[in-house]
């Protein structure tokens, strides 16, 4: 088996960053063009960011996209190592509230997961990141690593705007 270990991230690919963060800017029925919308909004960072972190429970209680559990039970299927790999954000409680999000879906116990913002550290010929950041899997790649672009409307795999999981499926048994 060439793939070993599976680096799966965490906003955008199984909860609804875009969504909650929209809500707590009043914007919810905005349609992003790029993960970094706050910049189209011409709100500042510091200001987008502190707003997100004086919401109570913002981290812990993002949605979950109606494939989080399809996506996490096929990955399950293939008997391949996981880990949620998800990268802090200017918010101050970002990194707290990830975990709380981690423990309430996983229990207390589930320890199989990194934070961090350099996620191509991981990176070797066995390893695998599904991430919906272009960026994040050319960085991977560059590293040595193998990498599947989530499909979002934000990058380039926005074409595919149902059946994600199955593509994801499909592309990772590729490289499996």
């Amino acid at each position: 088996m060439s793939v070993t270990q599976i680096l799966l991230d965490v906003d955008g690919v199984l909860t609804n960053f875009v969504k909650a963060a929209l809500k707590v800017h009043k914007m919810e029925d905005y349609k992003i063009k790029s993960w970094d919308f706050f910049k189209e909004l011409e709100i500042k960072a510091e200001d987008f960011w502190n707003k997100i972190d004086n919401k109570e429970k913002f981290w812990e209680t993002l949605p979950e996209y109606e494939w989080c559990d399809d996506l996490i039970g096929k990955i399950q299927e293939l008997r391949i190592p996981y880990i949620l790999s998800t990268s802090p954000s200017l918010a101050s409680n970002s990194c707290y509230g990830k975990r709380q999000w981690m423990i309430n879906k996983f229990g207390i116990k589930f320890t199989s997961f990194m934070i961090g913002g350099q996620k191509h550290l991981m990176a070797n010929k066995h390893t695998v990141l599904i991430d919906d950041s272009d960026k994040n899997i050319d960085n991977f790649r560059a590293h040595g690593g193998k990498g599947i672009v989530f499909p979002q409307p934000w990058n380039s795999m926005s074409v595919i705007s149902h059946d994600r999981v199955d593509y994801v499926m499909f592309k990772l048994k590729e490289l499996i």
